[in-house]
């Protein structure tokens, strides 16, 4: 009889809370900015700080976004449920082998994470147990292949990692047998255009490598075979498209498009797989007002969207395939206090339904587009609050989708109901 009468009751009470959603509930929103990784770093004594010389920000395949912090000399890794660790810092491979500067991050299928580090000329690799070991050192390939200032790193789908040199004017290629080759240097495609001060690194789904150089402003792609040759030369445009300057952040989408811009100017080029070149985006950046204030970086998702910095405006942008731009952070950041000053590195994962965003300082912002965390975005969610509370009553009762009807109604209730009788 009491289990009934709390039945009875329990009915009631969902069924008054589901009389006011129409009236007086807060919904959910489009999207959520939220601050993942601060100052006190793991809040173990690992700190965070970012300087404005740059670093690295990306998110694997779990869903773990993994940060360099360059003026702290660590790195971190944040997991979906905002745990926060430190998987690096100042010792290094604890042999001897310190971390200083870290300038760039990036992840394999394997949940391996690689660092660079620009003062200390090297490259770690830290596997998911925590092991580390230093795969790349200032001598780089031997001989005359030494490796200076490296600033990028990235991977491919085969698990070989790839390291650009700024100062050595070269990128290496480390294989997952620890061969070390140097795949692109100042001879650039051997056809008399040079390579110089290396700059931002990219592999497509093809394997092909993409290298930027900023002098002179040049992206070279080497194949998987080792061919070389001039990707992108901005002296070889359309009359009609503005070059970029100093091109040193590339994207790369699903199908190929390649997303180019430069520390210098205020744009972003897309040069798709057919060699057509346009300008996604400008220094007028939506067209409304929200200006975009000198590149800061560029990230792609697999559908085609851009997602592009600005340095000096504080804003980050997001740029649909057919041309749509919206302002999808500005310098209020999380609107809480926390500011967006000059983001410096950014990321997205595949459907975009999640944006990590770094800049200069202690700060790592996260733009969540995915209500229930399924890895759909919103806009493309057929129901994107499946199971998850949809609404909140006057009271702050939470409504919650129980049926997976994707709205809290009379339905839910003997779905609820069912749950406690099951209990």
């Amino acid at each position: 009889m009491m289990k009934e009468t709390c039945i009875y009751l329990l009915k009631r009470m969902i069924v008054i809370s589901v009389a006011v959603v129409a009236t007086g509930v807060s919904t959910s929103v489009a999207q959520t900015i939220s601050v993942i990784l601060e100052s006190n770093g793991d809040g173990m004594g690992n700190s965070f700080a970012v300087s404005p010389i740059g670093t690295g920000i990306e998110i694997d395949g779990d869903g773990d976004v993994v940060v360099a912090g360059s003026n702290s000399q660590n790195a971190f890794r944040v997991n979906p449920a905002g745990a926060i660790s430190a998987i690096i810092n100042l010792a290094g491979d604890g042999n001897g082998n310190q971390l200083i500067a870290p300038s760039d991050i990036a992840t394999d299928s394997m949940g391996n994470v690689y660092v660079t580090g620009r003062i200390s000329n090297n490259a770690f690799k830290i596997e998911p147990g925590g092991n580390i070991t230093e795969i790349l050192d200032a001598s780089g390939a031997g001989g005359i292949n030494s490796i200076m200032q490296p600033v990028a790193v990235t991977t491919d789908a085969d698990g070989n990692v790839f390291v650009a040199g700024r100062f050595s004017t070269n990128v290496f290629k480390m294989t997952p047998a620890g061969v070390i080759t140097v795949i692109l240097d100042n001879a650039g495609d051997e056809m008399g255009n040079s390579f110089n001060q290396a700059t931002g690194l990219a592999v497509d789904a093809n394997g092909n490598v993409f290298a930027a150089c900023e002098f002179p402003e040049r992206v070279f792609k080497i194949t998987p075979a080792g061919v070389r040759t001039l990707f992108y030369d901005d002296s070889d445009l359309p009359q009609d498209i503005d070059p970029v300057f100093g091109p040193f952040s590339i994207a790369i989408d699903a199908v190929g498009n390649v997303f180019i811009g430069g520390r210098f100017s205020s744009n972003v080029l897309k040069i798709a797989p057919n060699g057509d070149v346009s300008e996604i985006i400008d220094e007028t950046g939506d067209g409304n007002g929200n200006s975009l204030n000198e590149f800061g970086g560029v990230a792609a998702d697999d559908l085609g969207n851009a997602y592009v910095l600005g340095r000096s405006s504080n804003n980050v942008f997001k740029v649909a395939p057919d041309g749509t731009i919206t302002v999808i952070m500005d310098e209020t950041g999380d609107g809480l206090g926390n500011m967006l000053m000059q983001p410096l590195s950014i990321d997205v994962d595949a459907l975009g339904a999640n944006v990590v965003v770094a800049p200069v300082g202690s700060l790592v912002f996260k733009i969540d587009f995915d209500d229930d965390d399924d890895g759909v975005p919103n806009d493309l969610d057929e129901c994107p609050n499946t199971g998850a509370v949809v609404a909140v009553g006057p009271t702050g009762r939470p409504l919650r989708d129980c049926n997976l009807d994707c709205e809290f109604n009379a339905l839910d209730i003997q779905c609820i109901v069912d749950e406690l009788l099951s209990q």
